[in-house]
């Protein structure tokens, strides 16, 4: 019979593993020799020696580089307002402002100038999930289940909350639901992650959608990593939505084994209107007014360490690299935009920019580093297992064969694994910037938006690494003229290509 895991979908996210490996094992034919270093918890995280055509990108140094990931999630951990469940770097909110005020001081220590705020209010009432609590019972024995999440848009409970009968449904697929009756209770439904938390198989099935058509009360999604994760995940709008973390999503498959289980759930949520916030901006100057645009968002849930303070960290570093560098030597202008990001509801922004016409006339490239260091894990049988290595990074570029080169020519001087394929379009903020020349990186583990994303799972030689490469990629531009840049935008790859060099036209 055959599972998912036999299954030609399995099979060929599978098969993407050994592609990436091939991809970043052909470095070694390169003669690409690399080192190890330590990272706090673990050993043997692979870093690239700089080539001695390379040595003006020896100055930004990973622990550096680190050390800002550290000061963001410590500065989110320090303003978590006491007893909160729901907190990190939550658009409007207090520490929205302390995060803003933080880059903003950065800016100017290195040397950046005209930084400022733009302020604006945030269109649409945000989504605030108070308080809330989920426990199983089954047999006069009640297991608090801590690792619960409310999903983004999911209605409060009654005060005294609801208490309702647990059905376990399996994968939520057609067949799972044969035969249960889920009307007026709790669809427990188990998701496997598909390389992360949100892509998973409950999505995949249509599993959440087929819970609340067939009428249950609430729905309890049991995310299928090793541990007891926080996640946040969206659309549980309706019904209460809540996510559990593996340990305690088996504590209640248990209790609904010895039958009788329910679950008790309670939520105050609310949408709160008329909050605000900013953009954060700062402008090296070049030796023309054409703009180069090196963008991050500060938003995260929890401490968001590689969401995004990992992208933010690298942007600063950015900063203080060409701030090094005297205003004739650098070609065109840098701005740098520490966005308010895209995890609140509404637009974001970068629709601003896109109304700026007078900036997008003179911009002629937009980089967007963002999830950029995280250490690379694997579900070997009920536990996490780290590689000596990073996720590898999806990448989006729009633009032409020339900045195509530019890209995956500082990708691979700097060794920055990445998926052979780009991704479908650019991730969070940028891929809603029009017109202009785009290189975007991201990367989506499986503790993606998860209280697991701390500053222990981002390793430093990759954020030394895509540091460089960005760095390489502007330095490689500026050789180049808009023109070149533009070429025909969105030209497509080949459906493999394993050398990684970018076909000429």
């Amino acid at each position: 019979m055959r599972t998912f895991w036999t299954s030609p979908k399995a099979v060929a996210i599978l098969g993407l593993g050994v592609v990436v490996a091939i991809g970043a094992s052909s470095r070694y034919l390169a003669g690409q020799s690399p080192s190890t270093t330590r990272q706090s918890g673990y050993e043997r995280i692979l870093r690239w020696p700089l080539r001695a055509s390379e040595q003006t990108y020896g100055t930004i140094d990973g622990d550096r580089v680190k050390g800002y990931v550290n000061q963001i999630a410590e500065l989110t951990r320090r303003n978590r307002e006491p007893g909160s469940q729901y907190w990190g770097r939550i658009t409007g909110t207090p520490v929205d402002g302390k995060m803003r005020e933080w880059v903003m001081g950065e800016l100017r220590r290195i040397g950046v100038q005209n930084v400022h705020e733009e302020p604006f209010a945030l269109q649409e009432p945000q989504y605030f999930p108070r308080s809330w609590e989920v426990t199983g019972t089954a047999g006069g024995r009640t297991v608090p289940l801590s690792s619960s999440f409310p999903w983004r848009g999911s209605p409060s409970t009654p005060n005294a909350g609801l208490d309702l009968e647990a059905v376990w449904v399996g994968l939520g697929t057609e067949a799972d639901f044969a035969g249960r009756d889920v009307r007026g209770k709790a669809a427990v439904v188990y998701a496997q992650p598909l390389q992360s938390s949100h892509d998973d198989t409950a999505d995949e099935f249509g599993s959440i959608a087929r819970a609340r058509q067939a009428g249950a009360a609430a729905i309890v999604m049991v995310l299928g990593i090793p541990g007891n994760f926080q996640h946040v995940m969206y659309g549980g709008e309706g019904i209460p939505h809540f996510t559990l973390g593996l340990q305690d999503g088996m504590a209640l498959r248990e209790l609904i084994e010895q039958g009788n289980a329910r679950v008790k759930l309670r939520l105050n949520a609310e949408f709160v209107p008329g909050m605000k916030s900013a953009t954060v901006w700062g402008t090296l100057p070049g030796a023309t007014d054409e703009v180069i645009m090196v963008a991050a968002h500060r938003d995260g849930f929890f401490e968001g360490a590689g969401d995004n303070a990992s992208g933010v960290a690298v942007m600063l570093s950015l900063a203080e690299h060409f701030a090094k560098v005297p205003q004739a030597q650098r070609r065109r202008t840098i701005r740098f935009m520490a966005a308010t990001g895209h995890h609140h509801i509404g637009p974001n922004d970068t629709v601003r920019v896109n109304d700026n016409r007078e900036l997008m006339s003179r911009m002629v490239l937009a980089v967007n580093p963002e999830h950029t260091g995280w250490v690379e894990t694997y579900t070997y049988g009920f536990s996490n297992r780290r590689a000596n290595g990073s996720t590898p990074l999806r990448w989006y570029l729009r633009g032409s064969s020339k900045l195509r080169e530019v890209m995956f020519g500082a990708f691979d001087t700097f060794g920055v694994k990445t998926l052979q394929q780009p991704g479908p379009g650019g991730a969070g903020d940028i891929g809603r910037l029009n017109e202009v020349p785009v290189v975007s990186v991201i990367q989506s583990p499986i503790f993606f938006h998860s209280n697991f994303d701390t500053p222990d799972n981002v390793t430093t030689a990759n954020l030394e690494a895509v540091t460089r490469a960005f760095a390489k990629i502007i330095d490689e531009a500026n050789r180049l003229e808009k023109r070149d840049l533009q070429g025909p935008l969105n030209e497509p790859l080949p459906e493999v290509n394993w050398d990684r060099r970018a076909p000429t036209q």
